[in-house]
Formats: C-alpha cells, sequence, structure tokens
C-alpha cells in the first residue's frame, strides 16, 4: 500500500504529478531528506498543506521551488510542532523579486540566506533587501524587526549594514552575534559595554574580544572566558592579564604558543610551561631558557612530538635515556639528537626492532 494513502486525496489530486513520485520516493525510504520541486504557483500553498498532513511521519523537510532561478525553503519538524526552518535563495534574481517573494512566505521561516550564483552570499542584494523593508511604508516597527532578524540569522554580518538605531537594538545584536560573534565589531558602542552580549559573543570566539569596550578587556569573568575558547585572545586583553596566573594558565591549556603573550616571570613558572607544552610541544621555544635543560621535561615532550627534542640543550639532545624515550615514541627523532648516539647500539636496536634485514645484526 503506497503511503500516499494516508494524505488528504484532494491535497494529492492537485499537486503535480513529479511532486507525488518524490513524496512517495520520500515516505518508502528510497531518498533521503525532502525535496519537493515544482512552479511556485503550484506547490507555495498546496505543497505546505499536504506537508501538514505528512507532520506526524516526518522529522525534515524541504521546498525546492522552481521561481526563475532555484531558491530553497528547508523546515524541520518535531513532535510538538516547528522547531526551526530557513530560506536560501540562489541566484541573480533581483532584491524587488526576493522582497515580493517573501512577503508571500509563511511566518513559520526564521532565517534568510541570499547567495549569489557562486553560492557565496550576496552582501550587495541582502543590502539592498534590508533598505527596502526599512522603507517600506506598509510594514510596522514590529514587522520590520522581524523581517530584520531573519536576515540576521542568516548572516550576521548583516548587522553591518543596518542603521545605527537597529545596531543599538539587543535583540537583532544577540541574533547577529549568534550567527556570526565578530558582528560584534558593528554593535552599538553601549552594546559593547554590555558584559552579557560581550560574554556571548567571546564564548563563541575569544578573538572578538578585540571589539570589546576597554572597560570589558580588563573585566576578569569575561576576559577568561575569551582565553578560554582561544588562548591567543590574551592578545586583546588588558595587559595587566599577561601576569595573572589564572588567566595565562587557563590561555596555556588551550592553545600552548600563547606562552608567547604571557609576561616573563611566568615563563618560567613550571606548572604554565607544563601545561603549555601538553597542548603544544612547541610551546617551549617561548619558555625561559632553563626548561631547555629540563631532563623531566625532556621525558615527557619527547613522548608527544617527534621535534621535541630540538627544543633542548645538547646535553639533553645527547642523553641516552631521552634519545631512546624519543625514538620509541618515532624513530623519525634520531635526527634530532647528538650524532654520537646515532650508532649507539640500543638507540639502533630501539629504531629497528627485531628486523633481521638490519645492520644491527652485524655489528
Amino acid at each position: 500500500m503506497s503511503p500516499l494513502m494516508n494524505v488528504n486525496q484532494s491535497i494529492i489530486e492537485d499537486l503535480p504529478a513529479g511532486i507525488l513520485q518524490n513524496i512517495a520516493e520520500r515516505l518508502q525510504g528510497k531518498r533521503g531528506g525532502w525535496k519537493i520541486i515544482g512552479d511556485i504557483s503550484q506547490v507555495s500553498t498546496k505543497a505546505q498543506k499536504a506537508c501538514k498532513e505528512f507532520k506526524k511521519m516526518l522529522s525534515t523537510y524541504a521546498m525546492v521551488f522552481n521561481f526563475q532561478e532555484l531558491k530553497e525553503l528547508g523546515v524541520k519538524f518535531h513532535k510538538n510542532g516547528i522547531r526551526k526552518s530557513h530560506l536560501t535563495f540562489r541566484s541573480s534574481i533581483t532584491p524587488e523579486e526576493i522582497y515580493t517573494f517573501w512577503r508571500q512566505i509563511p511566518k513559520v521561516v526564521e532565517s534568510i540566506h541570499i547567495l549569489n550564483a557562486n553560492g557565496r552570499f550576496d552582501y550587495q542584494v541582502a543590502q539592498q533587501i534590508l533598505d527596502t523593508i526599512c522603507i517600506d511604508p506598509e510594514l510596522s516597527e514590529i514587522e520590520k524587526k522581524e523581517l530584520i532578524l531573519k536576515f540576521i540569522r542568516g548572516n550576521g554580518y548583516l548587522l553591518g549594514v543596518l542603521d545605527s538605531s537597529y545596531r543599538m537594538d539587543i535583540d537583532i545584536v544577540r541574533e547577529a552575534i549568534n550567527e556570526c560573534p565578530e558582528a560584534l565589531k558593528f554593535a552599538d558602542k553601549t552594546l559593547k559595554k554590555n558584559p552579557k552580549i560581550v560574554l556571548q559573543a567571546v564564548k563563541l570566539n575569544g578573538l572578538v574580544l578585540r571589539s570589546a569596550d576597554p572597560l570589558l578587556k580588563a573585566d576578569k569573568r569575561v576576559v577568561m572566558a575569551a582565553v578560554s575558547e582561544c588562548g591567543t585572545a590574551l592578545m586583546y586583553a588588558d595587559p595587566l592579564f599577561q601576569g595573572d596566573r589564572d588567566i595565562v594558565l587557563a590561555a596555556v591549556k588551550q592553545n600552548g604558543r600563547a606562552l608567547h603573550l604571557v609576561d616573563l616571570k611566568l615563563r618560567s613558572d613550571r606548572e604554565i610551561v607544563l601545561a603549555a607544552m601538553m597542548q603544544d610541544v612547541g610551546a617551549l621555544y617561548f619558555a625561559d631558557e632553563r626548561f631547555a635543560s629540563d631532563k623531566e621535561l625532556a621525558l615527557i615532550a619527547v613522548t608527544r612530538d617527534v621535534c621535541a627534542l630540538c627544543h633542548f640543550s645538547d646535553d639533553i639532545r645527547a642523553d641516552k635515556e631521552v634519545v631512546l624515550a624519543a625514538v620509541r615514541y618515532d624513530k623519525r627523532a634520531i635526527k634530532y639528537a647528538d650524532k654520537k648516539l646515532h650508532s649507539d647500539f640500543d638507540v639502533l636496536k630501539a629504531i629497528h626492532g627485531n628486523d633481521k634485514n638490519s645492520l644491527i645484526f652485524f655489528v
């Protein structure tokens, strides 16, 4: 029995044959995801009615309309109704055509994406549509805001082309940051001083700390959130934090090479250097020179990175115990060891093991 028997017959009769076949294949599991294809004048309303009938059976569906150029409307359904939806336009369609089309789109659509022929976001077209929305006399301020939010959810960077009044709107700025944390730089100055807004942004991308107000760059909670997401965000924090042990420890645990941003005194702190090295052995390059002769540290490092030996002193590279640990981890490490150990029986045995073709068995 066809799965379409569960669908209202009057709706089925009105749908184009291609769509019916497509729906049947989706329901039977012959295709992944939903794509209902046809002329928008035929399916814009009827297909949506059909999908409401399928609602209990579907987890995801998408409608692709043939409206001059390709456009995609995707809606995800859950047991309690619609959870998320988005609209994507791909083409050279004019802003006026998109805007006219959009006015007929159901309110279930939460975000709009404008893409050019190359599949990249088309800022110019999106900006023209936003300008049209802002001056449309038929729209109330609430309706304008709702439409703008849909575009912002499609690309947070559009915050930069909005009028200053919208860049002061906390809801619009929050949506922009949620989609693109870097959009914080376009927010009004008053919101760059808002701890909640800045925290939201730096938790998604620590480097956007550079766009925060100087007062928040000196706020330990904000800086901690930023360096925990991206250790090198320390470069944008108040310089005082380069000597703050808690902040520095969090930074090097996320990115060991953030050690080069740290106060010189803390670069000689063993716990901090060890934490940085555990994240990235290359961090040793920025540590205090005394660690280059630290055998205990070397024994840990050589089991984490084939090039670790190059960060240590000649004495360490000539230490048989360290070199053995290094070549057991990766035999290529021998090239960083002291040349005297290149012919050492134990080192060669560690490299070649029980390979009978190795010269080690002929020494």
